[in-house]
């Protein structure tokens, strides 16, 4: 019988970034499965507007009709751009975690943590903005629905990178958690970028249809 083939990894590093790191694939895998959800949300928002002459349609279960009907752009505007600039200290983080720069990772992630908790503010300055309870029509259930789900990965991004502000502050940072870091950037860099397409679907898609 042929012994089986065996491979020495013994020299292998116990952690790698990247396409590497087993961990980096099950974090993609999770983006894939939200964006889905998203994804299927944007469909289902585009769709249920033939059943409408009228985009947003009248609240008829509410009186006065409005006069203005769309959202209003500057909550949505503002966290936009606020999410978008955040970017920029959470790329700050993630090379400086893989140069091994604890204090800097802290400081990147400590902004992002304030972006975050700021964007959760704005995100409930938003659900007046939009003019429409979820409960009024099928437009204000898809609007409510889509903001309602970006909130969710707002505070999970912000929960996510406050854990590991307070583990790196308390025990420092090692290899492992160097790989965390660049994780919860790849997280965060989806959660902004995602919002950039849904901000136009929510803000700019009642204006042009």
């Amino acid at each position: 019988m042929t012994p089986p083939h065996t491979i020495d990894v013994s020299r292998l590093p116990p952690y790698a970034f990247d396409t590497r790191a087993p961990v980096w694939w099950g974090n993609t895998l999770l983006i894939l499965i939200e964006t889905t959800t998203l994804a299927i949300l944007v469909v289902g928002y585009f769709y249920v507007t033939q059943n409408f002459q009228d985009w947003p349609p009248v609240r008829i279960m509410r009186d006065p009709p409005l006069k203005d009907p769309v959202p209003d752009l500057g909550p949505g505007t503002c966290n936009a751009l606020l999410l978008l600039a955040s970017c920029v200290p959470m790329f700050y983080a993630d090379r400086s975690a893989r140069r091994n720069r604890r204090r800097a990772v802290l400081a990147g992630l400590g902004i992002c943590v304030t972006v975050g908790l700021g964007g959760v503010a704005l995100r409930f300055l938003e659900f007046p903005a939009v003019k429409f309870y979820w409960s009024d029509n099928a437009y204000g259930s898809f609007v409510w629905a889509i903001l309602v789900m970006h909130l969710v990965h707002i505070i999970v991004a912000t929960a996510e990178a406050l854990v590991l502000v307070a583990w790196l502050a308390r025990y420092g940072m090692d290899e492992r958690h160097a790989v965390d870091v660049t994780l919860t950037a790849g997280y965060w860099y989806w959660m902004a970028g995602v919002w950039l397409l849904l901000y136009a679907v929510v803000y700019w898609a009642p204006r042009l249809l």
